[in-house]
């Protein structure tokens, strides 16, 4: 008998240092995988069921009453442990309500029968029924988490927990029928058997929850794994698995396909080099280059060849990946061809706003300036005859009258100008090309300046053969010869020539020339005609003002025909401006 109740002390004793070695080596498996909370309260369950060895064994020693409840409240906390850990390795939450009832309960029944009532059968019977419910409810979790990968793992475990429910079913029996077979320091053959089997039990039950861990594991892998082909298969973006070795597409998606053309068969095996993706060879060295130096790259821009042979930018992000000892590339190419449009137009639409800018702070520096200062002239004529007219002599009439009709003829051309501009920029002049005479068409436009340049004493010549027909829209043809021909008379002295004419050597356009023997211009003056946003304002050779507005004009009328104008001075010397109006093609000028 004494041997048998040694022999306890022995299964007590191991059962002490296998609980404390089994949570010590649990505890350093967490710090592995710390994803798992259940790891740490399974730690804590050996622990606490360590404690409820060792204060058993501590009975003889302490008070009774002391080791009976703490004793007891560890094995409750135990199976508290045990329940979470079961509940979180499976992912489902945990009712801490439910737990803290059951506890008081349990808690408050131990306290009564071991202070009020000092009853051992009672209390074995509800510390049995403690455990009894724990396993029992940890078996029914392990079987609703059952499927086909854990299965066996999940019976065997229920099966073990069925084991120990039989053994606390037997020790609840005799906990009725025979008490004195159960007392933990009677050495009886149950005894031996019920501590042995839990020792026994604790260590397959660790194994098995690892081998449930493992499953998990590879559960999670394989999930991690398909969801990667879902995202790889599905994602609109082209996406491309190479060697770095030699740059072959291991492997590609259906955004790669879609985006540039090529089938799998056509590609898998084969470098983009060989399928003359990359537009620019040298852009791909210098991205393997930093992809050696970083190990990735991000959202750099490239342009890329369809299987069409059509153009697309593309924004390629890359890392090399290591698989099997083998250095991999994955590249993941988003086309951004909508977005360059989208950016190209908003660019274009800025510069449009901008022109528009330009074009309203130019229209208002006319009116605030230009037309400000004829009409002052205008003003001040009027306001002189019409204070000093009594005294006036006929003469000085005749001069003043003159003045006034200089003065009205350029507030006039000025408004002619200013209106025709504006009329332009709105698109209310229509574009109506047709066959036309240039030499009677210039004729028309020298009757209208004849007074003009009589007044200058400037000789005109039309040097533009009869008959030469030309493809234009009549009234601004008219308006840019006027602009012109006044602009050289304007900066022409007495005695001058101007001479308009017809170059007919280009194939492919009509040149119209109008040159004068003025007073030339600077180059810094050239290149700021024909521009918006640049102030020309020159006085010619009588003193007429000059805004610039006028050239304005007959670049809009000429870039309207799709022509071209510019000019070639010296100063001192004079200007010959040209315009050339295309040949072929006309039909497409018709297009308003």
């Amino acid at each position: 008998m004494k041997s048998l109740t040694m022999d306890i002390i022995t299964i007590q004793i191991l059962s002490i240092l296998t609980n404390l070695a089994l949570g010590l080596f649990l505890l350093l498996f967490t710090r592995v995988q710390k994803s798992y909370k259940a790891y740490q309260f399974w730690v804590w369950s050996h622990f606490t069921l360590a404690m409820v060895y060792v204060f058993l064994g501590l009975r003889g020693i302490i008070p009774p009453i002391y080791s009976i409840i703490i004793n007891n409240l560890f094995l409750i906390l135990t199976c508290n442990f045990r329940i979470v850990a079961c509940l979180q390795f499976f992912y489902q939450k945990v009712s801490l309500k439910s737990l803290l009832l059951i506890d008081t309960l349990f808690i408050s029944l131990i306290f009564y029968f071991s202070i009020v009532e000092d009853l051992i059968i009672v209390r074995t019977f509800i510390v049995t029924s403690c455990i009894l419910l724990t396993y029992g409810f940890l078996a029914w979790i392990l079987l609703k988490n059952r499927d086909k990968e854990n299965s066996e793992v999940i019976l065997f475990s229920a099966g073990v927990f069925s084991l120990y429910l039989v053994l606390n079913l037997l020790r609840l029996a005799f906990a009725v029928f025979n008490p004195d077979l159960i007392m933990f320091n009677k050495g009886t053959l149950f005894n031996s058997v019920y501590f042995t089997s839990l020792l026994i039990l604790e260590i397959i039950w660790v194994t098995l929850f690892f081998t449930l861990t493992g499953i998990r594991n590879r559960q999670e892998i394989r999930e991690a794994k398909e969801h990667f082909e879902q995202i790889f298969k599905t994602s609109p973006e082209a996406i491309l698995i190479t060697r770095v070795s030699d740059g072959k597409i291991l492997n590609l998606n259906e955004g790669f396909m879609n985006i540039t053309g090529y089938s799998s068969e056509e590609a898998l095996g084969k470098s983009p080099l060989e399928l003359s993706i990359w537009k620019n060879p040298e852009a791909r060295n210098r991205m393997l280059e930093e992809l050696r130096e970083k190990g990735y790259c991000q959202n750099v821009e490239f342009e890329l060849i369809k299987k069409d042979k059509s153009l697309f930018t593309g924004i390629i992000s890359s890392r090399i990946i290591n698989i099997n000892g083998e250095e991999q590339l994955i590249s993941i190419t988003r086309d951004i061809s909508d977005r360059k449009e989208a950016e190209l137009i908003i660019k274009e639409k800025n510069m449009e706003l901008h022109e528009l800018n330009v074009t309203k702070d130019k229209f208002f520096s006319i009116i605030a300036h230009d037309l400000k200062s004829p009409l002052s002239g205008f003003l001040g004529i009027t306001q002189i005859m019409a204070e000093g007219s009594e005294k006036m002599k006929l003469e000085e009439f005749h001069s003043l009258g003159k003045s006034l009709h200089e003065s009205a003829n350029n507030v006039y051309s000025l408004l002619e100008n200013l209106l025709e501009w504006s009329r332009m920029q709105r698109g209310l002049i229509e574009f109506n090309p047709e066959n036309l005479d240039l030499y009677f068409a210039t004729e028309e436009t020298l009757a209208n300046i004849h007074e003009f340049s009589n007044q200058k004493g400037v000789q005109i010549l039309n040097s533009i053969p009869k008959n030469t027909t030309i493809y234009a829209d009549l009234q601004m043809l008219n308006s840019v010869l006027r602009n012109l021909l006044s602009n050289s008379i304007k900066f022409s002295n007495n005695g001058n020539l101007v001479e308009i004419g017809f170059d007919g050597s280009d194939k492919n356009n009509n040149r119209i020339f109008i040159k004068d023997s003025g007073i030339g211009m600077k180059k810094e003056l050239m290149d700021r005609l024909f521009q918006m946003d640049q102030k020309v304002t020159r006085r010619g050779t009588g003193g007429e003002t000059s805004t610039g507005l006028g050239l304005l004009l007959c670049k809009e009328f000429i870039d309207r025909h799709q022509g071209k104008i510019w000019v070639e001075s010296k100063e001192n010397t004079g200007s010959c401006f040209w315009i050339s109006l295309p040949i072929s093609n006309l039909s497409a000028l018709a297009v308003p």
